[in-house]
């Protein structure tokens, strides 16, 4: 496979640009910006991403995934778990802690787990959200929750702890949703992981944030390559087909007369082997 080609894609920056999402009901892309609490729709032609809308929510907002049954988006915010829709914002299910990263399931179940502070460590827990409003926990012990994906047949479930700079792969039914036997999948020595995204073949690709780069894994969690990208600090990606990688990063904490290209989306084309 030729090396991908890596090209910032948005003219705009953002302070902590998180959870690229495609919205599989109008193939709209999903982004945020977590501090100032910011939704953006719109889409990437192959040259830009463009926002056709932007929703100023305010206060914290970590992810963003499209809603079940019903128009509108699930959100991952400061309040806990909020729907976003056409007639406003409500909230659903009041959290204990702050959330952070989240995805939707293959049955409409939505993911996030919460940041630890530091008079708490490993206090974190991952939530699933359910369509009828219901609200579990699920894992307990986690410093900071952050990537979720899964594999192709739906038996596998990576979860990201970027405080314990860990990667785990836990038996995963689909169907009920429960969680079986965790292990490691990858523990990082330099960078820390951040968000990920499955391919249909299997392999997860991973933002390390201070790491300027995206790794990606083969299913039994052989680094397979590392892919440079031009800012310190990639938050997460997402595949848009088999050609290219979109990733987001922050400017957060970063002097951008050093890092330039901090805060904005990339592309990397192509990833298909």
């Amino acid at each position: 496979m030729a090396e991908p080609r890596v090209r910032a894609v948005s003219a705009d920056v953002y302070e902590l640009g998180e959870c690229p999402r495609v919205d599989p009901r109008t193939d709209e892309l999903l982004w945020v910006d977590v501090h100032v609490g910011r939704l953006y729709v719109g889409s990437y032609d192959g040259s830009a991403v463009r926002a056709r809308a932007t929703y100023e929510l305010g206060g914290r907002l970590s992810a963003v995934a499209p809603a079940v049954s019903d128009e509108g988006w699930l959100l991952a915010t400061s309040r806990g778990f909020e729907h976003l829709g056409p007639h406003g914002r409500r909230l659903i299910a009041e959290v204990r802690g702050v959330l952070n990263d989240g995805v939707r399931d293959g049955r409409g179940r939505f993911w996030a787990g919460t940041i630890s502070p530091p008079e708490a460590p490993y206090s974190g827990v991952l939530y699933r959200l359910d369509p009828d409003g219901r609200v579990h926990e699920m894992l307990r012990g986690i410093g900071a929750s952050n990537g979720i994906g899964w594999s192709p047949d739906g038996r596998s479930m990576y979860v990201v702890d970027s405080h314990a700079k860990r990667v785990d792969v836990i038996e995963f039914d689909m169907e009920s949703g429960a969680l079986g036997r965790r292990k490691t999948f990858h523990q990082y020595e330099h960078g820390t992981p951040d968000g990920l995204a499955v391919a249909a073949c299997g392999d997860v690709w991973i933002a390390v944030w201070d790491g300027w780069r995206v790794d990606r894994f083969s299913p039994d969690g052989r680094l397979v390559r590392s892919h440079r990208v031009p800012t310190a600090r990639p938050t997460a990606c997402c595949l848009l087909d088999h050609e290219t990688l979109l990733v987001t990063s922050a400017y957060w904490g970063l002097d951008r007369t050093k890092d330039p290209d901090a805060g904005r989306i990339f592309a990397l084309t192509p990833v298909c082997d």
